[in-house]
């Protein structure tokens, strides 16, 4: 009987194990179990170190800290260098500025406020009850609320993009917000807590999401703040900057949304001030091109919205968090 059970069942296992070790031995498996095992809980550590240490100083020492790291950071990876891409960008979408003395002040600039965003993402729900957030244009939001309107709005990644739901949350609105979970799964469990702690609902990109903004917006259930530069394939494509439009960008998705649900969609973004203190602006809502022609419409209003973002980011184009990703290849 013995002998029986040891010839039926040790085979499928050392069969198993032969597997287990082939897999083990096989190189792509062992940097993913590296990473997820030990790389992404030594970050995630120190994550949590930095966001819970970060909360505790002054909201302008945490800001300031971020700036100088990454200042130091920007340099060792070459964003001050003469050939940095994103001071070849800065001087073609900005020619009046593109002497040397003003390139290395705008890389700088740009080094400076990348770092103090991710430092002022840790105080991000501490931000408006401390009086560091105003706004202009809440009337816009206002006046929707007041006529029973879908609210729709769009941020752009300049300054501490984060900060339009803070000011959202803060003017008393239901916010629903796009939300792209972070590759480490602890960095992650960070940024949910931050969002859910003002009050943030979360919202996943893909179908799903698009379903449930649909249905947030039909059904006023409050606003719903998705981003229209988002990247695609590491490339932003809005503002187009003279490259051919992507239909499949976010701004798109803003553009249909906006006509399914008859929302006037609004522009919004954010502009830093001394002292980590933060400027909200609401533009006026958008109201669609709807001339009968859905093809001619959709492209119409793409361009108009298009052209209404570049007029806000070309004049700060140190603070778009996109400047070092954006190729016209």
């Amino acid at each position: 009987m013995a002998d029986w059970a040891r010839s039926r069942i040790a085979p499928p296992l050392l069969g198993g194990g032969a597997r287990l070790l082939r897999r083990l031995a096989d190189s792509a498996t062992c940097r993913a179990l590296w990473r997820y095992w030990i790389t992404d809980v030594a970050v995630g550590a120190g994550s949590y170190v930095l966001h819970y240490g970060l909360r505790r100083i002054p909201f302008a020492a945490c800001s300031a800290f971020g700036g100088r790291m990454w200042l130091l950071v920007g340099r060792l990876r070459g964003n001050l260098r003469p050939d940095a891409p994103a001071r070849a960008t800065f001087a073609k979408l900005r020619p009046e500025s593109a002497a040397k003395r003003d390139l290395d002040r705008a890389m700088a600039r740009m080094c400076d406020n990348i770092g103090r965003v991710y430092a002022e993402y840790n105080i991000l729900d501490l931000l408006w009850a401390g009086g560091h957030i105003t706004v202009t244009g809440q009337e816009h939001l206002a006046a929707l609320r007041n006529r029973n309107r879908p609210i729709l709005v769009f941020g752009l990644h300049l300054a501490s993009w984060e900060v339009i739901g803070a000011a959202l949350l803060g003017l008393g609105y239901d916010v629903y917000t796009l939300y792209r979970p972070a590759k480490n799964r602890f960095q992650d469990r960070i940024v949910v807590a931050v969002r859910r702690r003002g009050g943030a609902e979360l919202v996943p990109p893909g179908p799903q999401g698009a379903r449930q903004a649909y249905r947030v917006l039909v059904e006023r259930r409050g606003v719903f703040l998705t981003w229209a530069d988002a990247r695609r394939h590491g490339n932003p494509p809005v503002p187009a900057f003279g490259r051919p439009a992507q239909h499949q960008a976010n701004l798109s998705a803003v553009v249909r949304l906006a006509r399914a649900t008859g929302a006037h969609p609004i522009p919004a973004y954010v502009e830093r001030l001394p002292g980590a203190r933060f400027h909200t602006t609401f533009g006026s809502p958008v109201e669609l091109i709807r001339n009968g022609d859905d093809k001619a419409d959709f492209l119409a209003n793409m361009a108009r919205l298009d052209e209404l973002i570049t007029s806000i980011v070309v004049p700060r184009l140190d603070q778009w968090w996109m400047l070092p990703y954006l190729r016209f290849d």
